[in-house]
């Protein structure tokens, strides 16, 4: 109680890292990448998609016991001291902004890595604190500057350095909230009591809707139609793999009649997959993967059927029948890449995610 009197913003923060940390610990586990990017961390693919929600919920998350532990401690020391310099309205909205300063940082530098932790928010606050003192916008006598300064110049300095000396250490997200944090420093209000309402409206407004996109995720999340929609796609991009190869071999010097076998036989296959694609990825999420994919199939049938033609001499070469091959072709490998994007977003590992700590 004397904790949430006078530290506010420190009860506030730490009793929701510590309940987003159990609430993960019974639904999935808070070191597997499926359940991480479920509850919000960072994967920069994902942020520059759309999901920018995620430079503030991955503040909230933490990957093992260690990871909450250590920051948990780190987070307990220094919100305080940003109450007692910025006061605790002014401390919550810089935890949100230096948070989404390293996060940003943290998908711009990680593209492919899942990255999570308040620890960007937490060397925001340093460098927050590092420049107001320096500044001297503070109300606190000189003795009591110059100690914390002594303080916190080597806490920022040996944690970079650590950070550095670890694989696995998401040093942009550490370096995009020192930034961040330092600059607001210079200006942020120091116990400015008109605009504490503004700073908690703003931090419920930012929190609501990270909450409200996270929460759209898990719903949309339903494990059965995923793992399905994911097999359905490896057989798809089979199938395409083994049309590519039949195509392949039509710029080859071959007799017509292989040729044409080569041709038929990948009709056959798109026929087939054809057929399949309604009871294929059934996520609401892939409506327009579905269109894309039809579409892909239908102008790559009509341009092998055209060549078809050639062979069976129907008609003379086409040219534009085989450059609209290798147009169709690289319109799927784009579509494939944009798969295994979704897939990834759900742990499903196409290729493989390191996962990094804040």
């Amino acid at each position: 109680m004397t904790l949430l009197k006078k530290f506010p913003t420190t009860a506030f923060l730490l009793t929701l890292i510590v309940a987003v940390f159990l609430s993960m610990s019974l639904s999935g586990g808070t070191t597997l990448t499926p359940n991480l990017l479920r509850w919000g961390a960072i994967q920069g693919v994902l942020v520059h998609s759309g999901q920018y929600w995620r430079v503030i919920s991955a503040a909230f998350i933490h990957i093992g016991v260690l990871h909450l532990l250590f920051n948990g401690y780190a987070a307990s020391q220094l919100i305080p001291l940003g109450e007692v310099v910025f006061g605790s309205a002014e401390t919550l909205g810089l935890f949100f902004l230096t948070a989404a300063g390293g996060g940003a940082l943290s998908a711009w530098g990680n593209p492919h890595n899942i990255a999570a932790g308040a620890s960007g928010a937490i060397f925001g606050l340093a460098g927050a604190l590092i420049t107001a003192l320096l500044s001297h916008r503070t109300a606190l006598p000189d003795g009591a500057q110059r100690k914390l300064l002594q303080a916190m110049v080597p806490f920022v300095g040996y944690n970079l350095i650590i950070g550095l000396s670890i694989s696995g250490i998401d040093n942009y997200g550490h370096i995009g909230g020192l930034i961040t944090g330092a600059l607001a420093g210079l200006v942020w209000p120091l116990h400015a009591r008109r605009l504490r309402g503004v700073f908690i409206v703003a931090c419920a407004l930012v929190l609501g809707w990270t909450v409200t996109q996270q929460f759209t995720l898990a719903r949309v999340f339903h494990p059965s139609v995923v793992e399905s929609d994911v097999q359905n796609f490896l057989s798809i991009h089979d199938t395409m793999m083994d049309v590519l190869k039949d195509i392949e071999t039509l710029g080859e010097d071959q007799p017509p009649k292989e040729s044409k076998e080569h041709v038929a036989h990948a009709i056959a296959q798109l026929a087939t997959l054809h057929d399949q694609q309604p009871q294929m990825l059934q996520s609401s999420e892939l409506a327009d993967r579905r269109r894309e994919l039809t579409a892909i199939v239908d102008d790559m049938t009509a341009l092998l059927h055209r060549v078809d033609d050639i062979f069976a001499g129907k008609s003379s070469a086409d040219e534009a029948a085989l450059s609209g091959l290798e147009s169709v072709l690289d319109r799927y490998m784009a579509w494939s890449e944009q798969m295994i994007t979704w897939a990834n977003q759900y742990g499903y590992d196409l290729q493989r995610v390191p996962q990094n700590k804040e």
